[in-house]
């Protein structure tokens, strides 16, 4: 983390949009064996001298790569402070507590099970503008990969859109707005932060979505069957007609129908509206063969959900009170699944 924000930094008016977290220095540092820590590493007895190795050896090298001959002063006090490794494993403990491991081909095994994928489509490392995109497959690349592996045969995808476009952090963005038309955007997630500024919006692409969705349908499958639909969020925001682009053509949609409307010009049948921020603000449209009438409990138990963020936005996946979830913000098709015990 401390590397991803010494660069970050470095580069002045020129940075790549980090969220400062230092997920791709991690994935750069693990393709190293000597340096790489996963998650079953946690339970290393030596997990201290390994984490003392990487400070030592592995970031004065990695700084010397990215051209850096040291970190600015303010983290580099922090680095080299030993109370930074001993709250790290602090932390890492306080996590073991609170997980279980599972391989991915047991997965089948654990009954209702809910694939959440990581950032936005078009931050995908391999379809996004470069290097303004994430280290990792942010679609159904990491899911399939998972899936096939659980030995799952079919998922219901619900891919998620705001009625407006946002990005958080440097990048291109399309008619970029100081101010959307008759929508009052409310995201208190996305907080304004050193690392990526503040929360930027455009009006919806519907081509530009179009676009992203039908390439991620278009990825080998690995022979599961894929049941695609739509779920459009934030609709309570819109306080009036507002307007979305495709191609050069401005289109305006009422709220009441924007979902309707959105989904039709994407050519996907619409799952679900949201008109707040809870569950209970969820309208389900059409539902996934796999959802039963509370549009979570699974009735098909060799189908499986999964969410996509179609935009640069965050999403929540519905569960019931004893569903796995699945993290695919990975590279690879290892993952690490979470019993929710309690009621969410």
């Amino acid at each position: 983390m401390m590397i991803n924000q010494a660069v970050e930094l470095s580069r002045g008016a020129t940075r790549h949009g980090s969220c400062g977290l230092g997920f791709g220095e991690t994935l750069e540092c693990n393709l190293r064996p000597e340096f790489a820590i996963c998650t079953q590493d946690l339970f290393r007895p030596d997990l201290a001298q390994r984490l003392v190795h990487i400070r030592d050896v592995w970031a004065p090298k990695r700084l010397a790569e990215l051209g850096l001959g040291q970190m600015q002063s303010q983290i580099a006090m922090s680095f080299g402070d030993e109370t930074t490794i001993t709250r790290f494993l602090a932390d890492c403990a306080a996590y073991l507590d609170c997980v279980e491991l599972w391989p991915d081909h047991r997965i089948e095994s654990l009954g209702t099970t809910i694939f959440e994928a990581a950032q936005g489509l078009q931050l995908d490392q391999d379809y996004g503008a470069f290097p303004y995109v994430t280290r990792s497959n942010t679609g159904l690349k990491n899911i399939l990969a998972i899936a096939a592996e659980a030995g799952i045969t079919s998922l219901d995808v619900s891919y998620v859109t705001r009625i407006y476009t946002t990005r958080h952090g440097a990048g291109p963005l399309e008619s970029e707005l100081t101010a959307l038309v008759n929508i009052d955007a409310v995201d208190p997630t996305n907080a304004p932060n050193a690392w990526q500024g503040t929360l930027r919006f455009a009006p919806l692409d519907l081509g530009l979505l179009s676009k992203a969705i039908t390439h991620d349908l278009a990825l080998d499958r690995r022979g599961i069957a894929v049941n695609a639909g739509l779920a459009v969020t934030c609709l309570d925001q819109a306080k009036a007609s507002f307007p979305v682009v495709k191609g050069n053509e401005v289109m305006r949609l009422h709220p009441k129908s924007a979902g309707s409307s959105i989904a039709g010009a994407i050519g996907l049948p619409l799952y679900a509206e949201s008109w707040g921020p809870r569950r209970s603000d969820v309208r389900l449209c059409v539902r996934a063969s796999a959802f039963g009438e509370d549009g979570a409990t699974m009735r098909n138990p060799t189908a499986r959900a999964a969410t996509i963020a179609a935009g640069a936005c965050h999403i929540a996946a519905p569960r019931d009170d004893r569903a796995t979830t699945v993290s695919c913000n990975i590279t690879g098709t290892h993952s690490l699944t979470e019993q929710v015990e309690s009621k969410l």
